[in-house]
């Protein structure tokens, strides 16, 4: 297959998302089979430092099975996985990715994402610093890529 120099920036861009998500992935295997690596500091906690969920290893190894799903979507763009789906399809789940993302950025309006209010636990300055940038990062990078036509 030939990719032409005009999609070079997007190649770019789907080999960082493909990074991030297998990153993202590998580290929620870990925590579903029994790792406890930066476990506590990921789970969002209340002004008290409460953590609001207990995440079951099932529902973990789910996440993490959805994030590499997420990264195959993103290789698929380029038909980096053979030809096995109709491009439609690809641009439907390309963008649904981006706007997942941006509404975790913009979060919930309590505890995580821009718009928190909650802003001084742990959880709350890492997700200020980290996660949700990262997701705007990941949430306007598949709109620009779903929107490109590929």
């Amino acid at each position: 297959m030939i990719l032409y120099i005009w999609s070079m920036p997007f190649q770019f861009l789907i080999l960082a998302n493909v990074s991030v998500f297998v990153l993202l992935a590998l580290l929620h295997f870990y925590w579903a089979f029994g790792g406890k690596w930066a476990f506590d500091h990921v789970i969002p906690t209340d002004s008290n430092g409460k953590k609001l969920f207990h995440p079951s290893s099932l529902g973990t190894l789910v996440v993490a099975i959805c994030l590499m799903a997420c990264a195959w979507i993103n290789l698929a763009c380029f038909n980096w996985t053979g030809n096995v789906t109709n491009p439609n399809y690809l641009r439907y789940g390309i963008r649904a990715i981006g706007i997942i993302f941006l509404l975790r950025a913009l979060g919930d309006f309590r505890y995580i994402g821009y718009s928190k209010r909650y802003r001084t636990s742990g959880f709350a300055i890492k997700d200020t610093l980290f996660f949700s940038p990262l997701c705007f990062f990941l949430g306007l990078s598949h709109l620009i890529v779903g929107g490109s036509g590929f």
